[in-house]
Formats: C-alpha cells, sequence, structure tokens
C-alpha cells in the first residue's frame, strides 16, 4: 500500500487544481438565480444550464486529443484560465443566443482539465501508487464540488442580496 505522504508534489498540485476547477460549480445555482432575476423564464434558464452540461459532454474527447496534441499542462492551462474567462463573459452577454454559445463554451472549457490531469497524474505517479493517487485526484473533485454551492450559499444565506454583491464577496 502506498503513503499519501510519498506522493510527489506535482499530484499535489493537480489535486489543488482540481479542487478549484470543482469549487467553481457554485455558478449553476448563481447563474439559475441570476438569469431568473434578469426575467429570464424558467425555460430558458434550462438552456443554459443545459448548454453547459453538452460543453461538457463533449470535452472528454476533444480534452483528450488536445492533452496529447499541445501537451497535458497547456491543456489544463487553458481549461483553467478560459473557464474563469467564460465564466466573467456569461454575465456580460447582450443577447440569448450569444449567451446559449457563451454558456456552451463554458461547460467544454471547465470539463477540459479531467483528460489532461488525469494524463498527467499517470504520467508523475509511479504505477504503484496510481491508487493511491487517483483517489486522492477524485476526493479533491468531491470536496470541491460540495464545497463550492456549500460556501456561495453560506454567503447569500438569510440575505436577499443580488449578485453582484456576492461576487464582490468572492474576489
Amino acid at each position: 500500500m502506498s503513503d499519501i505522504r510519498t506522493m510527489p508534489r506535482a499530484l499535489w498540485v493537480l489535486t489543488g487544481g482540481q479542487f478549484i476547477n470543482r469549487f467553481g460549480s457554485f455558478v449553476f445555482p448563481f447563474l439559475s438565480l441570476y438569469l431568473v432575476e434578469q426575467g429570464f423564464d424558467l425555460g430558458r434558464v434550462a438552456l443554459v444550464l443545459g448548454a453547459i452540461s453538452v460543453g461538457g459532454v463533449l470535452t472528454p474527447f476533444a480534452g483528450g486529443y488536445l492533452a496529447d496534441a499541445i501537451g497535458r499542462r497547456n491543456t489544463i492551462v487553458l481549461s483553467l484560465v478560459g473557464s474563469a474567462v467564460s465564466v466573467l463573459a456569461l454575465y456580460y452577454c447582450g443577447s440569448f443566443p450569444l449567451l446559449l454559445f457563451v454558456s456552451f463554451v463554458h461547460g467544454f472549457l471547465t470539463y477540459m482539465f479531467g483528460p489532461a490531469a488525469n494524463a498527467l497524474v499517470s504520467d508523475v505517479v509511479p504505477e504503484e501508487k496510481r491508487v493511491v493517487a487517483f483517489a486522492v485526484f477524485r476526493l479533491a473533485l468531491n470536496a470541491g464540488f460540495a464545497a463550492g454551492p456549500a460556501v456561495a450559499g453560506f454567503l447569500l444565506c438569510g440575505r436577499r442580496v443580488s449578485f453582484f454583491w456576492a461576487m464582490r464577496l468572492l474576489r
């Protein structure tokens, strides 16, 4: 059995990136609330969230290809920077078709991290330690996905505040 303390530093950097990437999942409930606050009906809100999900479904193919074509690290950087920029762009879309397109791009870029990061974990962790390494990596994914919306909800708990006020707190 492998000891977690003997894992390479690169695994911990990737694990931190995985946590941050999934911590950003608070975007879904915030985006939904924001769109309703802006006067969108629930059908259009569902289409926007669906566009994000469709982008995420298509990503493993492109993410795996890009990890091999331009490198794992470059793909990871593209994913993290691109998803951060695209989430900001969501709130500045001037039309519904543009909102759908940017939502698709956001989902695509957000989930591009996974294939490249998994491949990089396999590259930097010796074979005998990979089971534990992937368990730690998966734990970071689940913890980030749970913590992001929980922290966002805590910030808004019991208050009637606007989305932009909450975003200023998160900076």
